[in-house]
């Protein structure tokens, strides 16, 4: 097994429950952007966690996020930008309700939903480039930087997503516990990420698309991720799906192609209409069934009484 710079010495214990214990569970290539090495991924014997071990060290992921990165580039989607969050949530939004997106990118979804909804928006992103691109393009209020050191009072915010964001951290407990802390009480946290437990995962296995390494240091099933959010002090209020067909039509595209950086095959695959309306039925049966690729959860942090 290849670690690269990494060595055995560098294995990590569970992040959920501190297990040592664990069994292989895929390697895989970074298939998306073609950079070297391969990547191993366990599953925690103890609480079926699955995560990167060894990880590649904080310091030198930026490495694995190019210049074309595309959230970092993305601009404000025309669809309506609630169009994922619960009515609940919705209802208790006001224009001077404040919103933190936590890994905005290019601060795309801040910018729809200031448009559509009103309320007071910030975000924060580790990317330089992707903060630059918030601020010039739409004049959002973005940090740079980790979540741990963002300058905000506690019980500041009404609102806090994180679209695809949490797989990417190194230690999903902190940021958990530090969104907790931010949230004002009776306030709403809604993020995306993808579910390792998806029929599709099973399939395609290395060239599962949402695996996405060595970005993707954690993959999250709604066992996990419910514990997550509890042991942090949040209450998950309901789990989702995404039944859109991106991950699978990529994922074919890796089982044919090998990779995703041949202009002809990504048309042909990802982006055909026909290929999207053969999928579909069966990425909305795997949603139907609870084993959709990508999942929401919306959690609260208890009111005062």
């Amino acid at each position: 097994m290849e670690y690269g710079f990494m060595t055995s010495r560098d294995l990590i214990p569970c992040n959920l429950c501190e297990s040592r214990q664990w069994k292989m569970f895929v390697i895989g290539t970074d298939r998306l952007h073609g950079f070297e090495g391969r990547f191993s991924y366990v599953r925690c014997v103890r609480c079926g966690l699955v995560f990167m071990n060894p990880q590649v060290p904080p310091e030198q992921m930026g490495r694995y996020y190019p210049e074309d990165y595309s959230p970092h580039h993305k601009k404000a989607p025309e669809s309506r930008p609630e169009i994922n969050l619960p009515r609940a949530v919705l209802k208790q939004l006001r224009p001077d309700s404040a919103v933190l997106d936590i890994g905005c990118g290019s601060g795309a979804f801040l910018q729809a939903f200031r448009q559509k909804i009103g309320c007071r928006v910030f975000g924060l992103d580790f990317s330089g480039k992707a903060v630059e691109t918030a601020r010039n393009r739409y004049g959002l209020s973005v940090f740079c930087g980790t979540l741990e050191r963002y300058p905000a009072e506690e019980s500041s915010f009404d609102l806090i997503t994180a679209w695809s964001f949490l797989e990417h951290v190194h230690d999903p407990m902190s940021v958990l516990k530090k969104v907790f802390h931010l949230l004002k009480p009776g306030g709403w946290f809604c993020l995306k990420t993808p579910n390792v437990r998806s029929l599709n995962a099973v399939l395609f296995k290395d060239k599962w698309y949402a695996l996405d390494c060595p970005r993707h240091l954690f993959l999250f099933s709604p066992p996990t991720i419910r514990q997550y959010v509890q042991k942090a002090g949040l209450e998950v209020q309901s789990i989702t799906w995404d039944l859109g067909s991106k991950t699978l039509l990529c994922s074919l595209q890796y089982l044919l192609d090998g990779n995703s950086r041949k202009p002809v095959a990504e048309e042909r695959i990802r982006k055909s209409k026909w290929a999207r309306a053969i999928v579909s039925p069966w990425s909305h049966l795997c949603g139907w069934m609870g084993f959709a690729d990508q999942m929401y959860v919306t959690a609260r942090k208890e009111p005062k009484v």
